[in-house]
């Protein structure tokens, strides 16, 4: 419930600087569909070693969506060691 939220910005400030990917998208993230996931925090937290994480809001029945997608992992193929995209 937001009452149980922390109002002490300084204590939310360090939490989210190290486990706001956990914070966001919880204990695991899949990877792939049919799996049991991955821990967030290796994945796209600190210690992932990636700089940026791009949240990508998509549907499979969207036109624009289905043309920008191609796009986006030519993207993304092109700086992988610093990127990680996560679709939503």
């Amino acid at each position: 419930s937001p009452s149980s939220f922390p109002t002490n910005a300084s204590y939310v400030a360090s939490t989210m600087a190290t486990n706001w990917a956990t914070e966001l998208f919880g204990p695991k993230i899949l990877t792939k569909p049919k799996t049991t996931g991955l821990p967030t925090e290796s994945r796209l937290g600190g210690k992932s070693g990636k700089k940026l994480v791009a949240l990508y809001f998509s549907a499979s029945w969207c036109p624009p969506c289905k043309g920008f997608s191609p796009m986006l992992l030519d993207f993304h193929n092109s700086c992988k060691d610093d990127l990680d995209i996560v679709f939503v």
